[in-house]
């Protein structure tokens, strides 16, 4: 934090709720694998993983 401090004093650190790193790495998971054979773009999969982090992130 000391880091991110130094390089941009505006920074404001985000809190994910309880469960929310394990929730991000299912989701990352789940959207590499199904763009690694060919089910979604890697766009498809971004917006996919955005959508996903911003409900767990609301919930």
């Amino acid at each position: 934090m000391t880091i991110l401090g130094d390089v941009s004093p505006h920074a404001k650190t985000e809190l994910f709720p309880a469960g929310g790193r394990t929730a991000l790495s299912s989701a990352l998971m789940s959207n590499y694998e199904a763009v690694a054979f060919g089910q979604i773009s890697t766009s498809e999969a971004a917006d996919r993983l955005i959508s996903q982090v911003e409900q767990t992130v609301q919930d």
